[in-house]
């Protein structure tokens, strides 16, 4: 049930307690109730403007003034709706206003700029020169179709990117296999004829001589995007690579340079700390193998994407006032031109 204490602001529409507030008014016999001083003061000035009945602007349907609940203003206009669909249809329009001549119609808003790059996982992100996407750490790709611009012999470049992972993975292949034989003949053979030869400290050494150029200079990129994921907390495989590597490899730094730093259980019968220099620079290499593959892959395809591209239209027929036919190239085609059926 509803309280019979309370009613309707007739200013401003909001629920009033006539028992509680101390702003009333008596108008023709009838007890009003406000809100606030400054809507009594507007009713008492004009109260015709307030009473009577109002046409719903959309629907055209007739509103008490002083019970309804929506309403708006525009300027110095008050309008009473019958619901609140009425009211926000209302409100998405633009504002009446008095007739007037028809103004020359805008010119068209000029398409936003192709960017050269963007993210394939997230293509939001958009970039005029190669890097990273800030979100998922990907290498950014080539817009397809961006080879249509103004310099089409750059766009149409190999992928620095691509480049760049090549070079990183010949120096890491160089390195690395090297590194996985000193570590892996034991396993292999039964016995340890470099240690025999070099000795145990020398042989870490050389792991560790091999591995940081992997690891610090070839897998660099990785690290990079490992820290800035953690950074923003946008964790992806990058994070896990990262903390894989660095902790494998400052690990193995560690009780390359400081072995009595470990309790006397994780030593071998020789007094050494195992060591996984081979592990870290691998897990490098095998990433660097997937990047290449990857954007070789992803290089292909939006070449294909372009020349599907090139097979499109390059000029389109108009209709100009008088019904003749005439072509324009596609990008001067805008909303409101005449074009023919066929």
């Amino acid at each position: 049930m509803s309280d019979p204490d309370s009613g309707i602001d007739p200013v401003c529409g909001m629920t009033v307690n006539l028992a509680n507030t101390q702003h009333r008014h008596v108008e023709g016999g009838h007890e009003f109730g406000f809100c606030s001083a400054g809507c009594k003061a507007q009713f008492v000035a004009a109260p015709a403007d307030f009473l009577g009945e109002a046409i719903d602007p959309i629907c055209g349907m007739r509103v008490d003034k002083p019970t309804c609940r929506h309403r708006a203003k525009r300027g110095a206009d008050r309008y009473w709706f019958c619901s609140s669909k009425c009211k926000q249809t209302f409100i998405g329009e633009p504002a009446p206003a008095a007739p007037a001549a028809p103004a020359p119609a805008a010119p068209a808003a000029a398409p936003a700029a192709l960017k050269a790059w963007y993210c394939p996982m997230d293509p939001e992100i958009e970039s005029d020169s190669p890097g990273d996407c800030p979100k998922c750490g990907m290498a950014l790709e080539r817009t397809p179709g961006f080879a249509l611009g103004p310099d089409p012999a750059a766009a149409n470049a190999e992928n620095p990117e691509l480049i760049d992972m090549r070079r990183r993975l010949a120096i890491a292949v160089l390195l690395s296999v090297p590194l996985f034989v000193i570590a892996m003949l034991p396993m292999v053979v039964g016995s340890d004829p470099l240690t025999g030869w070099l000795g145990h400290g020398v042989q870490r050494w050389i792991e560790l001589a091999l591995a940081t150029p992997v690891v610090l200079g070839c897998g660099w990129p990785f690290l990079v995007r490992g820290a800035r994921s953690v950074w923003t907390r946008a964790l992806n495989m990058w994070t896990l690579i990262g903390l894989g590597v660095g902790v494998a490899y400052v690990y193995s730094v560690v009780a390359c340079l400081l072995p009595t730093a470990f309790p006397a259980a994780l030593h071998d019968m020789h007094g050494n700390v195992p060591v996984y220099f081979e592990a870290s620079a691998t897990i490098i290499t095998l990433v660097l193998v997937g990047q290449v593959l990857e954007l070789r892959a992803r290089g292909r395809t939006g070449a294909a994407i372009e020349a599907l591209l090139g097979l499109s239209a390059k000029t389109a027929r108009k209709l100009d006032a008088d019904g003749r036919e005439y072509d324009v190239p596609v990008d001067q085609v805008v909303p409101g031109d005449r074009l023919p059926p066929h």
